[in-house]
């Protein structure tokens, strides 16, 4: 009984480990992306275009932090 304990206790420090550089990735990638798209932005689009990719953005994050979640189940809430 504790072995099992034990064994879950592992698995789920292993899941929190993976989720943790899972979101890090995320951040990382957001912020690249952001950075990029800021720039572009600024040279490039008329301001109308600025807000459309701003929100198609952040739509993106959205659904990718979304799919994190559904992946996790309760584990993200905790």
């Amino acid at each position: 009984m504790q072995e099992n304990q034990e064994n879950q206790d592992i698995q789920d420090k292993e899941r929190i480990r993976e989720l943790e550089q899972e979101v890090e990735e995320l951040k990382a990638l957001i912020k690249s992306q952001s950075n990029q798209i800021t720039k572009t932005l600024l040279r490039e689009l008329s301001p109308e275009e600025q807000i459309k990719k701003n929100q198609a953005g952040m739509e993106w994050a959205q659904q990718r932090l979304q799919a994190i979640k559904d992946k996790w189940g309760e584990q993200w809430e905790n």
